[in-house]
């Protein structure tokens, strides 16, 4: 009986060991002994490398989709703005091709230079009568594209040669900030130029859609804020830039102008409960009284 029950014993622990053995799979040797990898892992694995494989191959092929799109709605000239091939720029002027030539997107080979960054083919364009503010069928100018792609030198430059801050439905400071931490210096640029040429207009126009001015649309990038649309800042974000508008520009800043929504700045700060940045609000507003 003893023995019957010993035999038994040893199938069972064997049968165990088996079951043990064919969920898992030995991969390679180390020098610590075999590495076991089990079987669920690793389809785990086979899986993911297979997704991503898949999700590398639809970006790749919408990246070269969108590039060979964008080469056949550019024509020779907006195309040569692009690659920043300056003779060939020169070239096409020269030979009687206008500057404000526009391609299917609506826009110039300035527009195009602008956003790529190509300072010397700016130049050459606006000496041959470019327009500087001509809009694109995005509703961009020039300006807005440099300032984009942060080309800070273009931008640096379109902006002595009065380029227009101002837009059809939100100004270029608006959508400078919306982009955050990685636009900062270019906001910077902006702020400077609107105080150095005394726009502050620009300081209290508010956008059709929102009502907001550019304090207002900073207040809502908050981070975690009610009602956010277009992602946030982080905080760090959010007080630099901030403090440099008020700063900068706080005497020429309305703090009463109220959105769609019926709230000021004072109120959203509230909401989010700021209350050092209300202090700096209040404070301000007692310097300009």
């Amino acid at each position: 009986m003893n023995k019957f029950c010993n035999t038994k014993k040893i199938l069972f622990f064997s049968l165990q060991l088996l079951i043990a053995f064919q969920s898992t799979n030995i991969s390679a040797m180390n020098d610590d002994g075999w590495e076991v990898v089990s079987k669920s892992k690793r389809r785990k694995t086979n899986r993911k490398n297979f997704t991503n494989k898949v999700s590398n191959q639809n970006t790749e092929d919408r990246n070269k989709t969108r590039s060979e799109k964008i080469k056949r709605k550019k024509t020779k000239l907006t195309q040569a703005a692009f690659d920043g091939k300056l003779e060939q720029v020169i070239s096409f002027v020269n030979n009687g091709v206008s500057v404000n030539q526009v391609d299917e997107e609506g826009q110039t080979a300035l527009s195009w230079a602008a956003g790529e960054g190509h300072l010397e083919i700016v130049k050459f364009l606006l000496d041959n009568d470019a327009e500087i503010n001509k809009r694109d069928g995005h509703d961009y100018t020039a300006l807005d594209w440099a300032c984009f792609n942060n080309k800070t030198e273009v931008v640096e430059f379109l902006l002595v040669r009065d380029a227009d801050i101002h837009g059809e439905r939100m100004s270029t400071l608006k959508t400078v900030a919306m982009r955050g931490d990685s636009h900062f210096e270019i906001f910077e640029i902006l702020i400077n130029h609107v105080m150095e040429t005394k726009q502050f207009d620009l300081l209290t126009e508010q956008d059709e859609d929102s009502d907001r001015d550019i304090l207002l649309w900073i207040l809502r990038k908050y981070p975690n804020a009610p009602g956010k649309k277009h992602g946030t800042y982080d905080i760090e974000t959010f007080y630099k830039y901030f403090n440099f508008l008020i700063d900068k520009c706080g005497s020429y800043l309305n703090f009463e102008i109220e959105d769609k929504f019926y709230k000021n700045a004072v109120d959203w700060l509230k909401i989010d409960k700021e209350y050092w940045c209300i202090k700096k609000i209040k404070n301000t507003e007692k310097c300009i009284n």
